[in-house]
C-alpha cells in the first residue's frame, strides 16, 4: 500500500535514474515508492538489456517496495530461459527476497496480462493498475473493461491514473481535469492506493535556445496542490510525476548528441542550464553550466543532496566533467529531494489546519 503522504516518482529503469535513487539518505528514502518503466534499447539484445534492467534495479534497497511497469517493451516475444520477460525479471529478483509489484495497465496486451496474473498469484502482492488517461477517454470506462481481465478484489489493487504529458496545457485546464477525474471516479475508496502522475516536462530540449536559462512551471505540482481546496472529494491521490523526464522515451541510448544540460527543480518551476551538444562542444561546458547555477539565487546549496554537491565540485574544482548519464542521476536526486521535502511541509500544512 502507498499512504497518500508518499512521494511516487516514475522513472525510466536506466543507470542514471537508479543512481541518484541510491545516493538518497534513508530518511528520503522512507518517503518514496518509484515506479519504474523498462524502457527499449535498441543497441543490446534483449536478455542482455534485462539483465541490465535487472542490475539497475537491485541498486534499490530489497526491503523498500518499488513497482515494475514492462508497457514500453510489451511487444517483445522473446523467451529468456524459456520464461518470458516479465516473468523472468520476476523470478530473478525473487531469488533475493526484493519487495516489488508489477504494473499492469489499460494498454497492456493479453500476453503481458497473463505474465502479471501469473507473477501475483506466486507473489500474492497485488498489483498495481494503471490507466493512461486523455481527455477523451472515460477513466470508469477503462476500469471496467480492465478489472475482469485482471481478476482481483480492490483491497490488492493500487490504481494510477497516469495523465502523461501535460504540456501544451494551461495549469486551469489541468487542474479541472484532476478534478473532474477525482471527483467522478468509480470505487474511490475501496483502492488499496490511490496515485496521480503526470508531467509537463519537454520531451527534449531542442527547441530551448542554447546558452540560456529557461523557466518551466511545474505545472502538474501546482494542481495537485489545489485539489486539496476542493470540499467534494471523497478521496484525495498521492502526488506522483515523471521527475525531470518527459513520460514518453525521446533519446536513443548510446548515441544522442544531447547538450551539456542541467535539469534543476525549483518550488514551483524547473530551470534548464541549457549547453550545446556534447558531441561538437564537449562535456567541459559542464563547468561554466555548473558555476552559473552555482552562483544563482536559485542554488540549494552543496549539503542540499548528493545532486548538489555534485554541481558544486564540478563548478569549483572544474575537474569533474561527469557523464550524460551522471547529470540525469544529479538532476533526478536533487529533484526527489526537493519534492519530498515540500510534500513534508504540505502535509504538516495540511493536518494543522485539518486539526485547528
Amino acid at each position: 500500500m502507498i499512504s497518500r503522504d508518499k512521494y511516487v516518482p516514475v522513472i525510466k529503469c536506466k543507470a542514471g535514474e537508479f543512481i541518484a535513487l541510491s545516493k538518497l539518505p534513508e530518511e528520503f528514502k522512507d518517503e518514496i515508492v518509484p515506479i519504474t518503466d523498462l524502457v527499449p534499447n535498441p543497441q543490446k539484445k534483449l536478455e542482455e538489456h534485462i539483465h541490465s534492467s535487472i542490475g539497475y534495479i537491485q541498486r534499490w534497497d530489497r526491503e523498500r517496495l518499488i513497482y515494475i511497469d514492462g508497457y514500453m517493451i510489451q511487444d517483445n516475444d522473446i523467451m529468456i530461459h524459456r520464461k518470458r520477460y516479465m516473468e523472468y525479471i520476476f523470478n530473478e529478483i525473487r531469488k533475493y527476497k526484493y519487495n516489488v509489484i508489477p504494473v499492469v495497465s489499460n494498454i497492456s496486451n493479453p500476453d503481458y496480462i497473463v505474465q502479471i496474473k501469473n507473477i501475483v498469484e506466486k507473489d500474492s502482492r497485488g498489483l498495481c493498475l494503471r490507466i493512461f488517461s486523455s481527455r477523451e477517454i472515460s477513466i470508469n470506462d477503462e476500469i471496467e473493461r480492465m478489472m475482469p481481465r485482471i481478476d482481483l478484489g480492490f483491497n490488492q489493487i493500487d490504481l494510477l491514473i497516469d495523465l502523461q504529458s501535460l504540456e501544451i496545457l494551461s495549469p486551469d485546464e489541468i487542474l479541472n481535469w484532476q478534478k473532474e477525474i477525482i471527483k467522478n471516479l468509480s470505487y474511490s475508496s475501496s483502492w488499496r492506493s490511490l496515485v496521480l502522475t503526470g508531467s509537463n516536462f519537454p520531451i527534449n530540449l531542442t527547441k530551448l535556445t542554447a546558452n540560456q536559462i529557461h523557466l518551466i512551471p511545474r505545472k502538474h505540482w501546482s494542481a495537485w496542490k489545489q485539489l486539496f481546496e476542493s470540499s467534494d472529494i471523497e478521496r484525495f491521490p498521492s502526488y506522483s510525476d515523471y521527475g525531470i523526464s518527459h513520460p514518453l522515451m525521446s533519446e536513443v541510448e548510446g548515441i544522442p548528441n544531447a547538450s551539456a544540460s542541467i535539469r534543476y527543480t525549483n518550488s514551483d518551476e524547473y530551470y534548464i542550464y541549457r549547453g550545446r551538444g556534447t558531441r561538437q562542444h564537449g562535456f567541459e561546458q559542464f563547468f561554466e553550466i555548473a558555476t552559473a547555477l552555482i552562483n544563482s539565487s536559485e542554488y540549494f546549496g552543496r549539503d542540499h543532496c548528493y545532486g548538489d554537491e555534485f554541481i558544486y565540485r564540478c563548478g569549483t574544482e572544474r575537474k569533474l566533467k561527469g557523464r550524460l548519464l551522471d547529470w540525469r542521476a544529479v538532476g533526478t536526486n536533487h529533484h526527489i529531494t526537493v519534492v519530498v521535502n515540500q510534500l513534508r511541509q504540505f502535509w504538516r500544512d495540511f493536518n494543522a489546519v485539518r486539526t485547528s
